[in-house]
């Protein structure tokens, strides 16, 4: 049945086997997946971005018998992202397990409470008009920063085919053309390569290292990401790096 405290179930567990990445997004090319590729991608623990991950647990929570609806995100003022809405005994909150980030909680758009997970806080403000905005900030810093915007508009999934199909296309719309990334969460820790950097936070501190050649990205995914074969050669290559 539907609650709060099996929402939040939900997202761990989602968190623990798919992880975040733009890895299948650089070696297939510059077109959009089909839903079979995006199935596959998910039921095969690969993973993806944001138009892989949240359209698909959306689909996954209307199963179970909740209440969700995807609805758009605009970050550096392009709407460039899908997030979720989950209604849950009248009230909505937001989740969003597509962004790479610990939204471990879901928030009440109607709240303004302050959630925490592997060294990031965030929260939720309301702008008016039915339009909210998401806040973050490393632990350690003083001040909350602008992540994204979203409106609770309710749409479908087609509804961001143009804005998917630039994610995969274009090479100055989003990072997903020019960087690497792949990011899981697991027990509240995290791993995450970022290019030719991998980040891990354990025991409450985040520890970072350089990757200095590609042979090194390549050691690091097999060693910390060995739940899929990814092809990670296939991927640098895309990027073009000798390093």
């Amino acid at each position: 049945m539907p609650s709060h405290t099996h929402l939040v179930e939900l997202i761990n567990r989602f968190y623990d086997r798919v992880p975040f990445t733009n890895i299948m997004m650089l070696v297939r090319g510059r077109r959009t997946p089909s839903k079979s590729e995006i199935t596959e991608d998910i039921l095969s623990f690969c993973g993806g971005p944001c138009g892989h991950l949240n359209p698909f647990f959306r689909d996954v929570l209307e199963y179970l018998g909740y209440r969700a609806y995807l609805v758009p995100a605009w970050m550096r003022g392009s709407m460039s992202h899908i997030a979720l809405i989950v209604t849950l005994d009248g009230d909505d909150y937001w989740v969003d397990v597509g962004n790479g980030h610990p939204y471990f909680t879901p928030l009440s758009i109607n709240k303004s409470d302050i959630a925490s997970h592997c060294g990031l806080s965030y929260r939720l403000q309301s702008l008016g008009d039915n339009s909210f905005q998401i806040l973050q900030r490393v632990n350690e810093a003083t001040e909350f920063s602008l992540n994204y915007r979203f409106e609770n508009t309710p749409v479908e999934f087609e509804f961001f085919d143009e804005m998917v199909y630039l994610h995969y296309t274009s090479q100055h719309f989003g990072p997903f053309r020019t960087s690497l990334r792949l990011i899981r969460y697991s027990n509240q820790e995290m791993f995450a390569v970022r290019d030719y950097e991998f980040l891990r936070y354990c025991d409450g501190s985040l520890e970072k290292s350089m990757l200095n050649s590609n042979d090194m990205i390549m050691e690091c995914i097999k060693t910390h990401f060995n739940h899929f074969k990814y092809p990670v050669k296939q991927a640098i290559c895309a990027l073009g790096w000798s390093k």
